[in-house]
């Protein structure tokens, strides 16, 4: 079996950001490797990257919340290398910071109780407290500096959705300890003309860009110290028989579905003629005289 590696094996997306994220999350990749790599039909095809239809859903669930966080990460990477920031701050900040909450919150919370019930299924290292489990190994910050983060970045995400006025001044963006004192069209007004104008917006105001990647870094500092938390819990499991037994039994249809009906020639990320099916590692596509039934993926 070849050495994986989310840059040659993974899907496009994690192919082209991967080398974005990797230097602040590398145990995603770790965790990927050798929980989530063992359920798709890499182990009968190597060129296939889907999950086999076989795996029980508990397990197909630790990989589809995994991949989510990657995704909406993928999608912050994508915002941050925009090339219209400047003509479109706004639509950027929202997109981007939309994308560090649902990976933060939503996602990895989602990937937290999924791999909880697997824990539950197969070993004894499972405990319901997130900020118990989350410390469990030492880290006795990181339930704190998870929950600052994720009020970090909800600060921009709510202003931007419900808030109403959003100041930009000059292409800079007010920070977040000034936000709430430019929801005034007065202040923004006494700032563009008051004599000490630059000195107001150097302290008050930041290049939203920075600010975008400062947020991202620390939000995946954060996730890898989770993801260290949970590749921990799951070396508690890696010698239960039921475990690796449930995760790499092959079956028959696995065989035929993996070799067959995914094979590269179908598989794209690029809108083609034929149907397409969005799964939580790309787009399928088939030709129109190809009819399938991908089923749960």
């Amino acid at each position: 079996m070849p050495e994986w590696h989310l840059h040659e094996h993974g899907d496009a997306e994690e192919r082209k950001w991967w080398s974005s994220i990797e230097p602040h999350f590398p145990q995603y990749e770790v965790f990927w490797r050798e929980h989530v790599v063992p359920l798709t039909c890499r182990v009968v095809n190597p060129d296939n990257i889907f999950m086999r239809p076989g795996v029980p859903r508990h397990l197909a669930d630790l990989a589809n919340t995994n991949y989510y966080v990657f995704w909406h990460l993928a999608g912050a990477c994508q915002g941050l290398h925009a090339q219209d920031w400047l003509a479109n701050p706004l639509r950027r900040l929202n997109s981007l910071y939309s994308s560090l909450v649902s990976a933060g919150q939503d996602g990895c919370r989602k990937f937290l109780k999924a791999t909880n019930k697997v824990l539950d299924i197969y070993g004894p290292t499972y405990i319901p407290n997130r900020d118990r489990r989350m410390s469990r190994y030492g880290d006795k910050d990181l339930a704190t500096n998870y929950n600052e983060i994720l009020e970090a970045i909800k600060v921009y995400r709510t202003k931007l959705l419900h808030l109403g006025l959003f100041a930009v001044i000059e292409g800079m963006i007010p920070r977040r300890e000034w936000l709430a004192q430019y929801d005034d069209l007065r202040t923004v007004l006494d700032t563009l003309v008051s004599p000490n104008r630059v000195g107001i917006i150097r302290a008050h105001f930041v290049d939203p860009e920075d600010q975008c990647r400062s947020d991202l870094e620390r939000l995946l500092a954060v996730l890898d110290r989770i993801w260290a938390v949970v590749v921990q819990e799951f070396e508690g499991i890696a010698d239960s028989g039921q475990y690796q037994e449930q995760r790499s039994r092959v079956s028959s249809a696995d065989r035929a579905t993996c070799s067959i009906w995914w094979t590269p020639g179908i598989v794209s990320y690029a809108s083609t003629s034929g149907s397409s099916v969005v799964t939580p590692s790309g787009v399928a596509t088939f030709p129109p005289e190809i009819e399938l039934s991908p089923g749960d993926q």
